[in-house]
């Protein structure tokens, strides 16, 4: 006889993470008739604490078999997959095809959470938002700065404290599969900001090579097939919309450290590991753009340096925001400014890569929105009695919104739909197509989406 089931569509509480405990109990509470049975093989832990000391946490569901499942949660806290988190963790407690993993849900940076709550993600300015947006600089985000090798975690690093607590979960998770001799996967959950869905892999993952287009079609979401249209650094695809990870020093700048995937990979090559991107919009069609020197005179004004539109574009932008700092109290004072600093070089060498034809102008325009508001939060939050430079990067961030909009087309792909292609593409991993028929397909999904720089 088949069990009915309830679909888990909580509403998602704020910070963005929510605590595991609460979602624990609603899991259990949609599915009354086995809530002592599923909480039987789920436990709650908390792994250690943050620079800000809040608790870093994890939730165990046990299985049958030997097979484990780690699922990172929130690696970049500007990108919401709790969503996604929530239906996983509804499948593995509930659903006996998924009932022999053992999975381990790993919640990554509830500090940088904090800094995006009551975000929402419905178009770009809010997405971007001026008070909510925070993007942490690489060396602040816990998930990556994991230590590939013995020397480099006797050297220390970023944010030990969480990293660290990050490590010994993954480790667990290594000697589990050791011990039982089965299988290891491990799911790092990522939003882009716009384009379409996409899968990085080190091992060979044949049924998510063979079924990635399947999950990402069944809500309706484009496929990446070339990776310089993504932002990532990437090679060529292995499989449709699937590419080789890129390396520590792309991914961290280091090659000592790097993020969930390389650690895994480091100890156990055979690991099966998929950083999944599944985009906040997608581009709609047929984008409109005015001349190269009505965007730098929209942007920048009648002094700005004219020149080939998006190019001249993050140069002018990058010029700029240079200038304004040295009007703003030092950027290390604030998590905003060092996240600015950090990337302080960045669109002057997205400028070189565009002009390569090397990476996608949509993902430019978000590398531009990223530092806007990242400075433009800095000036508010860092008590200058000074407003100038904070007016004038905010105006220059509502201009390239209003850009940006403007070439993108940018479309909010609905939670739910976001949600469903995550969830979907790990269960193809593990079960194959199989994994497409485990959630119902909502009524309405993104639609029109185009694939394109």
């Amino acid at each position: 006889m088949t069990r009915s089931r309830t679909t888990l569509t909580p509403s998602v509480p704020q910070p963005r993470l929510p605590a595991l405990p609460e979602i624990l109990r609603r899991t259990f509470s949609a599915h009354a008739q086995d809530v002592a049975a599923a909480q039987e093989r789920a436990t709650h832990t908390v792994l250690g604490y943050t620079a800000q000391d809040r608790p870093l946490e994890a939730l165990t569901v046990r299985g049958s078999g030997p097979d484990t499942v780690v699922i990172a949660v929130g690696a970049h806290p500007d990108e919401a997959s709790d969503l996604a988190g929530s239906y996983l963790l509804d499948a593995f407690a509930h659903e006996p095809v998924l009932a022999a993993f053992t999975v381990h849900f790993v919640l990554c940076d509830p500090d940088g959470a904090a800094l995006n709550a009551g975000r929402e993600d419905t178009s770009l300015a809010r997405y971007f938002s001026l008070t909510r947006f925070h993007r942490p600089a690489v060396a602040e985000q816990p998930a990556l700065n994991l230590p590939l090798t013995a020397a480099s975690a006797d050297a220390g690093g970023p944010d030990l404290k969480a990293t660290l607590a990050l490590q010994q979960s993954l480790d667990t998770a290594l000697d589990e599969t050791a011990r039982s001799g089965g299988r290891l996967f491990m799911f790092d959950l990522h939003r882009c900001p716009i384009g379409a869905v996409y899968a990085t892999t080190l091992a060979p993952a044949p049924h998510l090579n063979r079924h990635l287009g399947a999950a990402a079609e069944s809500v309706g979401l484009p496929l990446a097939r070339v990776g310089w249209v993504t932002g990532d650094t990437l090679g060529a695809e292995v499989a449709p919309g699937v590419f080789p990870a890129p390396t520590p020093q792309a991914v961290s700048g280091s090659r000592a450290r790097a993020n969930a995937q390389r650690y895994v990979h480091a100890r156990n090559p055979r690991a099966v590991t998929a950083v999944l991107e599944v985009p906040h919009f997608v581009r709609g069609p047929a984008p409109a753009l005015p001349p190269a020197e009505e965007i730098t005179r929209l942007v920048h004004g009648p002094a700005a340096v004219p020149g080939s539109d998006i190019v001249q574009l993050l140069n002018n932008t990058s010029r700029s925001l240079a200038a304004y700092t040295s009007q703003l109290p030092p950027l290390h004072s604030t998590p905003f400014g060092r996240a600015y600093a950090s990337r302080a070089k960045h669109l002057t060498s997205l400028a070189r890569a565009v002009d390569a034809r090397t990476t996608g102008r949509s993902w430019a325009y978000m590398a531009l929105l990223r530092q806007t508001a990242a400075l433009a939060r800095h000036a508010a939050a860092s008590g200058s009695e000074n407003p100038s430079p904070w007016e004038e990067t905010a105006a220059l961030h509502k201009r390239i919104v209003i850009l940006a909009q403007r070439f993108t087309r940018a479309q909010a792909v609905p939670e739910q739909d976001a949600a469903l292609a995550h969830a979907r593409a790990v269960a193809v991993t593990l079960l194959g197509e199989e994994g497409l028929h485990l959630w119902p397909t909502p009524s309405s999904s993104s639609s029109s989406a185009v694939v394109g720089g």
